[in-house]
């Protein structure tokens, strides 16, 4: 099973004089010339205005765009049973918790407080019981820690050899089915949707994937906005920001994203950066923003 792991601007014109009017010539009386005179300047004064505001909104647009961080959090779900965590660190263990309804409802997995897992690099749900967790040890070293009863027990941890996951002290050599893979980046998130198919999102904001279980990777391309790759069992899905399109984050299978994408309505703000992870299994799509997470049954067309 350990093998199945599977991703405004708004135009603000001001005008003082009306068409005609600009058609009608310089009159030469002194009264219409003062008039004239004054209504030109109140024209170039609001187009100063116009462009000061522009350039503002700009401003405020390029502020909104939170920075590219390693994600702190992850998500992921097969059918009804999902599974998120806070990743923590070898020193400061993360959390892990367990949702059976489709993520209406959380519980945290105090057993799995109980285990030696500290840092979480992978979560891997594979059934509606059975869910795989790749994270350190409390000697930092990679283990796979698993249960069969939906997170009420785990397992005694084994070793990491022969699956997917980032490994945050190395991030250029994924370890994966077969051995390391070398990829030409330092990876800050990756996705698995199958043993073959893997996405890498790169701490320079590029992005890169293989289709032959890392034998090959793709050139590396602009990431666009893109925050984090989504844990996926079908097509690459990618959150991303993009201001002048959502009001929140996108979700999007490729980059550039074209408008009318998924969005995801949420207000952002600095702390949200590395705090935004996805996950979809079919037509379910779980979003978890800042401090919200949203659900979606229809694949992204409406959200609760």
């Amino acid at each position: 099973m350990l093998l199945v792991g599977a991703g405004a601007l708004s135009l603000f014109a001001l005008k003082s004089v009306k068409e005609s009017d600009k058609n009608e010539g310089f009159s030469t009386t002194k009264a219409a010339s003062v008039e004239q005179i004054s209504a030109e300047t109140t024209e170039e004064a609001a187009e100063e205005v116009s462009a000061e505001i522009s350039e503002s909104e700009e401003t405020s647009a390029e502020q909104a765009l939170l920075p590219l961080v390693a994600p702190q959090r992850q998500i992921a779900q097969f059918a009804n049973l999902a599974v998120r965590s806070q990743v923590g660190t070898c020193t400061d263990p993360g959390t892990l918790e367990i949702s059976t309804d489709g993520g209406q409802a959380w519980s945290a997995s105090e057993s799995f407080a109980a285990t030696t897992a500290t840092q979480v690099l992978r979560l891997i749900p594979v059934s509606t019981s059975n869910i795989f967790v790749v994270a350190l040890n409390a000697d930092c070293e990679p283990r796979i820690y698993g249960t069969a009863d939906q997170g009420a027990t785990w397992q005694q941890p084994v070793s990491a050899v022969g699956t997917w996951y980032l490994d945050p002290s190395n991030p250029t050599q994924l370890p994966a089915p077969g051995g390391a893979k070398a990829i030409s980046c330092e990876a800050i998130s990756i996705a698995p949707r199958t043993n073959s198919n893997v996405d890498a999102l790169c701490a320079d904001g590029s992005l890169t994937s293989t289709s032959d279980g890392g034998a090959t990777w793709s050139d590396p391309v602009a990431g666009d906005g893109v925050l984090n790759v989504a844990h996926s069992n079908s097509d690459r899905l990618l959150i991303t920001q993009s201001p002048d399109q959502c009001s929140g984050v996108q979700l999007s299978a490729n980059v550039p994203v074209a408008e009318g994408a998924t969005c995801v309505h949420a207000e952002l703000g600095e702390s949200d950066a590395g705090q935004i992870a996805a996950t979809q299994f079919g037509d379910s799509i779980l979003a978890w923003v800042g401090e919200t997470q949203f659900i979606s049954k229809d694949g992204g067309q409406t959200w609760q």
